[in-house]
């Protein structure tokens, strides 16, 4: 019994120190394996850190540079309207200018034509007027000519040697004779001066017409148009930076042992900062 007791006692002991090598062993793997992972998480770390210290940064300028290029374009347009305000009244000043230059020959055409239909209506009341004289005149010899005859006729008369009652016959007839002619003469003097008249007042209410005409043709006065109002400049756009890098953005180092995780905040930060330059280039 001793005996087997101490092989077993041996047996034990052999045991415990093949299995004590087993576990030195294992432990030397654990903690070289805990030496690489820690390793592997710092290059993990360190990269992940310069690449959100880099994507900050070219986000950054990239909303900088939209920045400038909006101010730029601000600018252009600012000018591009102030450019078509100012021909806009350009254009406005030399179409009153055009349509003054109408209106002054407007009225020069008018006065012109009113001092034409004043001397048309002077010639033709002179031709109506000249025309009356004539008849007076021809009234007046044609009267003439009467009196003669009827001279002429008491002359023969009495050279016939009609005395008495067949003289006064004779002078009753020439006396009839005369006041018909001069009846038929008067008549005839009157309807000129009526037709006179009548050619006058005609001549009158053409040169009315015709001055009426030529108003209607005449050229409003020029007005200046309504003031254009001065153009708006843009407004300015507002373009806000991401914020300052912290600690926290990068999360906590590696630690020997511990589960390496993505922190949480570094990894919003990197999908904002992906982001920004397409609302940038939204905006």
């Amino acid at each position: 019994m001793s005996a087997q007791l101490v092989g077993y006692a041996a047996a034990s002991l052999l045991s415990g120190i093949i299995g004590s090598s087993q576990t030195n062993s294992a432990n030397k793997a654990a903690d070289k394996a805990a030496e690489i992972q820690l390793e592997y998480d710092n290059l993990v770390y360190t990269q992940g850190a310069q690449r959100t210290v880099r994507d900050h940064s070219f986000t950054t300028e990239q909303i900088l540079a939209q920045q400038r290029n909006a101010n730029r374009s601000r600018l252009q347009q600012d000018q591009i309207a102030l450019d078509n305000y100012n021909y806009q009244l350009a254009n406005d000043k030399y179409e009153l200018e055009i349509q003054k230059r109408l209106f002054n020959k407007s009225e020069k055409l008018y006065r012109r034509a009113v001092s034409l239909n004043a001397d048309q209506r002077d010639l033709s009341l002179e031709s109506v007027q000249a025309e009356l004289r004539e008849g007076y005149r021809a009234a007046a010899f044609d009267n003439e000519e009467t009196i003669i005859k009827q001279l002429q006729a008491a002359g023969q008369a009495s050279a016939r040697g009609a005395s008495g009652r067949s003289a006064g016959k004779i002078q009753q007839s020439l006396l009839a004779e005369f006041g018909r002619d001069q009846a038929i003469l008067a008549a005839s003097l009157v309807s000129s001066e009526e037709q006179s008249e009548r050619d006058i007042s005609a001549i009158h209410q053409q040169f009315d017409d015709a001055n009426l005409s030529a108003d209607a043709n005449r050229m409003l006065p020029p007005i200046a148009k309504p003031v254009r109002p001065a153009p708006y400049k843009q407004p300015e756009m507002e373009f806000l930076l991401p914020p300052a890098l912290q600690d926290f953005d990068f999360g906590p180092a590696p630690i020997k042992g511990a589960v390496a995780k993505q922190s949480p905040t570094l990894a919003f930060l990197n999908n904002a900062l992906s982001f920004a330059p397409a609302i940038v280039g939204a905006l």
